[in-house]
């Protein structure tokens, strides 16, 4: 073949503003250092990633400007199935109900059951154990018996797209409900300092303690020997309290291990081990542009690139906003600026993970490019936005720049070489589409199997998160608590007045975060593990008591 023209090998990412998550929260465009333990982990197949198409082509078709009659693009070849294919189905909807004292497990429970499993536990490994309840949710109102395999589900999946081990972990029942769990950072590479917005944190877990205003110092016989054996002032943490924080920007990139203070660009050159004007030259991408995505406020280019460094995939999509003055993918389909990209790659354990970055090529936390409706601001943020739209893996997009930029092939003064490339970089949509679904299954879905948590339906993280997100309500306020509803009506009067407001209405969730500290240090004086006593005098007195 004889060479493309520098239009063609023209770096894709020059003048590239903001990004967010690839095939970007906005895919759908088609209309439709550790110790060494015994470990817990579950080692994932090496699964082969989605074939593309080859570049090879009959170099007689050259002579037709346009290539009318040359050969079709070819489909990629199947991906290895690494794993069984059979779907797992989210759990049934959960039923009303209400939460009895029997049902019950106040901090004296919980930290009671912590302290016995870590007593039980060989020293080398207790100081890498940790606890996650999923109680809040039960007292709330959500029935165990229908919910508390949905609710597994979202933990494992959170706690796994939060990982950059190279396995798949799994998480340890330790009471008889079923509702407190036990992780071992080791599993998750949790056990490594980490630095979020310039704090240094010993290991990601006390990152998320540190940015969870519902992580509280606890004191007490159970709640000391637990810390002690811990070794940390946090040994228990709620499973939507950790989602709330740990899947929202920069404590997320720093958990991935995304260098925030770099480029996107120098991430997915020096991390990813990609070289994208390299895979454009050789022909090692395919791309589609659409004008009709559901959710991006502007025109969208999607591009498939595979990693360097490892087994895996990177999509990214460009943004383009006429106000920016950013080149039209349909007047320039090879060496166009776009006004914004976003990222979606493969983590080392297939679990997916997602960057946003500036029109500097800056990471950044959110965008209001991409629109996240199940959010006021409707600003879509990282990871959470991403998670939610993805939560079956990538979506395809229908590709409308190939075959309207061949039919102007002339006005635009497209070469053969260039109309050569149009055909083998901006694929049919069918051909789009499998690579999608066979990169989707070859990983992502592979992964979800392996864990047992549903390939249909919505996301369970995100679910939490919404959830947790959502105005309290007296039930939610006693499972935060620690409660009953029927305990917390009797005592919402030794309560801030702000809370009066639950006994028949909703309570903004930040304005509920402001007293739960001073709530639940004034509801806790007949346990015998109450948060401590230096908490209790900080938290009266930021609220002015």
């Amino acid at each position: 073949m004889k060479q493309r023209n520098d239009r063609l090998f023209r770096n894709p990412i020059v003048g590239v503003g903001a990004a967010v998550c690839a095939l970007a929260c906005g895919g759908g465009d088609d209309g439709s250092a550790g110790n060494q333990k015994e470990s817990s982990a579950v080692e994932p197949s090496s699964p082969a990633p989605a074939s593309l198409p080859s570049r090879a082509a009959d170099l007689t078709c050259a002579s037709n400007p346009l290539l009318a009659g040359c050969p079709p693009m070819p489909a990629p070849a199947p991906a290895a199935p690494a794993a069984p294919t059979a779907a797992v189905a989210p759990p049934p909807a959960a039923a009303d109900c209400t939460p009895t004292a029997a049902g019950l497990l106040d901090f004296d429970d919980l930290f009671q059951t912590v302290s016995l499993d870590l007593a039980k536990a060989d020293n080398a490994d207790a100081p890498f154990y940790r606890y996650i309840s999923l109680s809040d949710r039960l007292q709330s109102g959500a029935c165990w018996q229908d919910q508390i395999g949905r609710n597994r589900q979202g933990l494992l999946k959170m706690l796994n797209m939060l990982s950059i081990s190279t396995t798949l972990a799994e998480v340890v029942p330790v009471d008889r409900e079923n509702l407190v769990y036990r992780i071992d950072l080791r599993d998750f590479e949790w056990n490594r300092a980490i630095a979020v917005n310039g704090l240094n944190f010993d290991d990601v877990w006390e990152a998320i303690a540190a940015s969870n205003p519902y992580a509280v110092v606890f004191a007490g016989d159970d709640a000391d020997d637990a810390k002690a054996d811990s070794t940390t002032d946090f040994p228990l943490m709620f499973a939507d309290q950790m989602a709330d924080v740990a899947t929202f920007g920069n404590l997320y990139y720093a958990i991935v291990d995304v260098d925030v203070t770099q480029t996107l660009a120098n991430f997915i050159a020096n991390d990813l081990g990609i070289n994208e004007v390299q895979d454009v030259i050789d022909g090692d991408v395919i791309r589609a542009g659409t004008t009709q995505s559901r959710v991006s406020r502007q025109d969208r280019l999607v591009e498939r690139h595979d990693i360097g460094v490892r087994s895996g995939f990177y999509w990214q999509s460009f943004d383009f906003e006429d106000a920016a003055g950013n080149d039209s993918i349909f007047d320039d389909p090879f060496g166009f600026q776009a006004g914004a990209r976003e990222a979606i790659f493969t983590l080392p354990n297939g679990m997916l993970g997602f960057i946003i970055a500036d029109a500097a090529d800056a990471i950044v936390e959110d965008t209001d490019i991409l629109l996240d409706a199940t959010r006021d601001d409707l600003r879509s943020v990282t990871a959470v936005s991403c998670s939610n739209c993805h939560a079956q893996g990538l979506l395809p997009v229908v590709d409308e720049v190939g075959a309207r930029a061949l039919a102007n092939a002339r006005t635009l003064g497209l070469n053969q070489d260039e109309i050569l490339g149009l055909q083998y970089e901006y694929v049919a949509p069918e051909v789009f589409a499998k690579v999608a679904k066979d990169d989707s299954a070859a990983f992502y879905q592979t992964a979800l199997l392996r864990l047992q948590v549903a390939t249909e339906g919505t996301d369970p993280v995100a679910e939490a998160v919404l959830h947790f997100d959502d105005d309290v309500t007296l039930t939610t306020a006693a499972g935060d608590l620690g409660l009953t509803p029927e305990d917390l009506v009797s005592n919402l009067n030794l309560l801030d007045p702000a809370l009066a407001v639950l006994r028949q209405g909703t309570l903004d969730r930040d304005d509920f975060t402001q007293v739960y500290v001073a709530s639940l240090c004034a509801l806790s004086t007949p346990l015998d593990n109450q948060p401590d006593a230096a908490v209790c005098a900080q938290a009266l007195a930021a609220l002015g008591n």
